[in-house]
């Protein structure tokens, strides 16, 4: 397997494969390789016929129709068939016959290329179909870490004229966490700048923010003992919208975060090497870190003892979801107001 980078660094003139495969969730990157994959071939061969069917209304036979037919004015052609719900886990909406795709996989006809697509992080490497394709070469477009995804988005920005701060990209990619939603965002925030410089402030405005910003906020009031006001902010939280077992998950995720931050400072690892090791954004790692300062491991073990209660409480059917985060909180804000308080005398 390639990875998107790997397949498109191999993509020469005269050096191209029968078959590619591309499965994940960013199509912009499976969209952007098959126009280089296309510019290659047109090197190589010079006019090319283009074909592109969507298997869920297609099925199989105009792609294997295409793939075989002589071209009247090129001798190549590229046969794109989108959706192929079969190479993965995912359920098709329309049961389609893929023999023909399993023949033509066995014995592909050099002068075409014939393209399959499906939105898939993981093929179901368990049917005939998928291991006659992983014969050919197959290229995951899957989402890329921060650097590569930053160098993208701006590459992006400058072909269609977008100035664009570095902190207002850094916050657009935090926003979405994806190639695809980050470009249509970049596209709606051009638009809204008109000409000028996109900032910060313009994200803020236009990008919702995600859900863990929330959280943030609540915990931060809650850190800080300010009692009212971390009751008054669960109740906007809920009575918004937002459903109380996921926010048990998010508080769940962020104490755990907390409790790292606090033992990756005792064994001096930075913020980027410990985003690293447990998977999460740098800024939700400082925003722990942060927020862990006035509480000890032994205080973070009992908030997430609490939270665990919590939930099993609410998935037991024993408690209402927003009453045991109250009852949560009003355990976590109880120690932080004594805390304050002491601090005081």
């Amino acid at each position: 397997m390639w990875r998107y980078e790997q397949a498109v660094q191999a993509l020469k003139p005269g050096k191209l494969a029968p078959v590619y495969v591309l499965h994940g969730s960013e199509y912009s990157l499976i969209r952007s390789f098959v126009d280089q994959l296309t510019h290659a071939m047109e090197q190589a061969y010079g006019a090319v016929d283009q074909h592109r069917f969507d298997f869920e209304e297609d099925g199989v036979e105009g792609a294997m129709g295409a793939c075989c037919a002589v071209g009247l004015f090129a001798s190549h052609a590229l046969v794109w068939l989108r959706g192929v719900t079969p190479l993965s886990t995912a359920n098709s909406r329309v049961k389609h016959d893929t023999v023909a795709l399993e023949r033509y996989l066995e014995e592909p006809i050099p002068d075409h290329v014939l393209v399959l697509t499906v939105d898939a992080d993981k093929l179901d490497e368990r049917k005939r179909l998928v291991k006659l394709a992983q014969r050919h070469t197959v290229v995951h477009c899957s989402t890329p870490g921060e650097s590569d995804a930053l160098r993208w988005l701006q590459r992006y920005a400058e072909a269609r004229g977008v100035q664009v701060t570095r902190m207002a990209l850094q916050e657009v990619w935090r926003r979405t966490g994806q190639i695809s939603r980050a470009e249509t965002e970049l596209d709606k925030l051009a638009v809204w700048c008109d000409g000028r410089p996109v900032e910060v402030e313009d994200v803020d405005m236009l990008i919702t923010p995600p859900p863990e910003d929330d959280v943030f906020a609540w915990l931060d009031d809650v850190v800080s003992g300010r009692v009212d006001r971390a009751f008054r902010t669960l109740r906007d939280l809920t009575t918004g919208g937002r459903d109380p077992v996921g926010l048990l998950a998010l508080l769940q995720r962020q104490i755990r975060l907390m409790a790292w931050t606090k033992v990756g400072a005792e064994r001096g690892w930075t913020t980027k090497q410990l985003a690293s090791r447990v998977a999460a954004h740098p800024f939700a790692v400082q925003e722990a870190s942060r927020q862990a300062r006035s509480l000890s491991l032994r205080q973070l073990e009992d908030w997430m003892l609490w939270a665990c209660d919590a939930d099993y409480a609410v998935k037991s059917g024993r408690r209402d979801g927003r009453h045991a985060l109250e009852l949560w909180m009003a355990k976590a804000t109880g120690v932080m107001h004594a805390q304050v308080g002491h601090r005081k005398r």
